[in-house]
């Protein structure tokens, strides 16, 4: 048995979520990919690299170059003290996953975060 398509998972999610819009659509399947199957809590950082991975697709890397620009990203945020110690596309990724996570929050999609 094949797994699903793409097009059948945005189906799926979208007879559930009431979802529309492919952006929409992608970014809750990162939310879905990325929950703790056991209590459901979000991994953000690994949220967030599903956007950085789209975010360098769109500027034409390759995956291998992708993983090295994060990985460099990284390394660099850690010892470079400069006012933006990381990198554009990173601060893009994460911009854009607290935009969706607020929708989702708007929809009662995902739950907000808690504060310890």
């Amino acid at each position: 048995m094949a797994p699903p398509s793409w097009d059948e998972i945005k189906h799926r999610i979208a007879a559930r979520t009431g979802l529309t819009l492919d952006d929409e659509l992608e970014a809750y399947s990162y939310f879905c990919k990325h929950a703790d199957k056991e209590d459901g809590v979000l991994l953000e950082g690994d949220i967030q690299h599903e956007f950085y991975k789209e975010f360098m697709v769109r500027c034409g890397f390759s995956a291998h170059e992708i993983e090295q620009q994060f990985y460099k990203g990284n390394i660099e945020g850690k010892h470079v003290k400069a006012p933006y110690p990381e990198s554009p596309i990173t601060l893009m990724a994460r911009d854009s996953m607290e935009y969706y996570r607020t929708l989702f929050e708007e929809k009662n999609l995902v739950s907000a975060p808690i504060s310890m």
